[in-house]
């Protein structure tokens, strides 16, 4: 199909005629270095040597010459074909009209491109030049196109619009020529244009919706219409390239009860009902240490239909170190986007106190309301830990890197007790008429009864004034609210003179054996 515009005479038709005179004559013999040649120019030009421009007619088809003019003697005057790419000419220093021509095997031309150029002496300048098509009354090209939609089971069914305008007001709409309508095939189609430079403008648009906005992709090129040459331009979206055009914003605020302020909030997350995650930069519009945000343009990636609702939540940094607001969902049916979502987070302070007898670090200072860290319990050798004495219900890891426990904030920095390692240590004591005929030869510790885990043997004794002292012998041991505070320990005595032993089973709290504290047990001999 042929349009036909009626277009005014442009200077290049003049200048045309200048080319082919130089044609005549021109070689690359007569572009050898001049006398007195001091400076470079290196030219690149769009299209030449099989370098596309955004959309041009096939490079093979189309020749392009370098013409160089001296600004103030037309006399000197260079000419030679361009073969690659890029062209280097050595030149004296001055003022220079850089021009390249493109025309066809005839010697017809269909474009032009010229730049001044002030050459220093020993200086080397790059010029690039995008060659313009000719347009006159007569001259026209061919626009041929190919445009590929999705399949179906990628983004169900898809249509798009194509238009196609040039500086000259002329606008065309593709759709016009060609159907765009089935997804999955290709859209083909071409027209007689007059030459000149248009913007093509192409939008898919997919059945498929993210919150009632549909999915959509767009493609915008320029094409170059050169006198009696084809410029095709041939596509393919893909599903990767679908995105929805819906806005969420909100604001993101950060306080902190007990001390003063140091996160600064960098993004803002949304995790969509498939699990997905998009994030988007923060617009750092600060308030009182509230902060405004928004997202856009979500991808088709993270689609799996027409959602209706949403989390969202947001990431502060300090120094390297991240952390994250709660997970707040709103409720987003019917909407393409939605504004005054309020995101918020409480920042709490973990100060672990000095202990004497062991260590207990967490992984992090400084904790969101309702997030979480891990306590690293190293008790001293000989000592025990007191699991009670942790803040928020501590839960246990099973972790091989020792005594580990996860700690939850509640609305508050979290208080640890002022004990909590241990050194399970008492005496035995021998009571009774007959306690001078018996000694202790063995104490086993274990957890709430004899059948339970045996936490520590002590074999050897001293005696003072009638005490036998003991100690569990085994490092860390824990109790925590799912055990008893009391051990049981077994004694075994010996009777002097006939060698005969004894045991028996004695129940013993160890619940406050801080610092200096001991647990004695008396035993009573008949």
């Amino acid at each position: 199909m042929k349009i036909s515009i009626k277009m005014t005479l442009s200077a290049f038709l003049l200048a045309l005629v200048f080319f082919f005179a130089g044609c005549q004559d021109g070689s690359d013999a007569a572009f050898a270095p001049q006398k007195g040649a001091s400076a470079k120019i290196v030219v690149s030009v769009d299209g030449a040597g099989g370098a596309a421009r955004t959309v041009g007619p096939d490079a093979a088809n189309v020749s392009y010459r370098l013409v160089v003019t001296n600004s103030y003697d037309e006399t000197e005057k260079y000419e030679s074909d361009i073969a690659g790419a890029t062209v280097t000419r050595e030149l004296k220093a001055g003022e220079w009209q850089v021009g390249v021509w493109a025309y066809t095997g005839e010697s017809l031309g269909v474009g032009w491109a010229d730049e001044t150029v002030t050459l220093a002496e020993g200086e080397t300048k790059n010029v690039s030049l995008v060659v313009q098509p000719l347009t006159t009354e007569e001259s026209a090209g061919t626009f041929s196109w190919g445009i590929t939609l999705p399949a179906g089971d990628e983004t169900s069914s898809t249509s798009a619009t194509a238009t196609l305008a040039s500086d000259s007001a002329i606008s065309i709409n593709l759709n016009d020529f060609s159907e765009f309508n089935e997804a999955g095939t290709v859209s083909n189609g071409s027209l007689e244009l007059p030459a000149g430079k248009y913007t093509l403008d192409v939008t898919a648009t997919s059945t498929r919706k993210i919150y009632n906005a549909s999915l959509k992709a767009a493609r915008k090129e320029i094409v170059y219409i050169y006198p009696r040459l084809t410029t095709n331009a041939s596509f393919a979206f893909t599903a990767a390239d679908f995105s929805a055009e819906v806005y969420f914003s909100g604001t993101a605020a950060l306080s902190y009860p007990t001390y003063a302020p140091t996160y600064t909030p960098v993004d803002v997350e949304l995790e969509l009902e498939d699990g997905s995650v998009q994030s988007a930069p923060i617009t750092l519009n600060e308030d009182n240490y509230n902060y405004e945000w928004e997202l856009s343009a979500l991808s088709n990636a993270i689609n799996t239909g027409n959602l209706t609702n949403a989390s969202f939540r947001f990431k502060a940094e300090l120094g390297g170190k991240s952390l994250y607001s709660p997970w707040q969902t709103a409720s987003l049916s019917n909407v393409t986007g939605k504004t005054g979502i309020q995101l918020s987070a409480a920042i709490y302070k973990v100060t672990v106190p000095a202990y004497a007898g062991g260590s207990i670090e967490a992984d992090n200072s400084e904790v969101v309301n309702g997030g979480s860290t891990r306590l690293t319990i190293k008790p001293d050798s000989g000592y025990g830990f007191d699991a009670t004495g942790l803040p928020y219900g501590a839960q246990p890891v099973d972790d091989a890197n020792g005594i580990q426990y996860d700690i939850t904030i509640q609305n508050g920095d979290p208080s640890f007790a002022a004990n909590v390692f241990f050194q399970p240590k008492g005496t035995v004591v021998l009571s009774g008429a007959n306690a001078a005929q018996y000694k202790p030869i063995k104490i086993e510790a274990f957890e709430s009864a004899v059948t339970g885990k045996q936490i520590g043997t002590t074999e050897t004794f001293g005696d003072a004034a009638g005490k036998y002292p003991w100690t569990i012998a085994a490092d860390s041991y824990v109790y925590t609210t799912s055990y008893t505070k009391n051990i049981v320990l077994r004694v075994t005595l010996e009777k002097a003179g006939d060698g005969t032993t004894s045991s028996a089973n004695y129940t013993t709290d160890i619940s406050n054996l801080y610092g200096t504290k001991e647990a004695a047990v008396t035993i009573t001999v008949p």
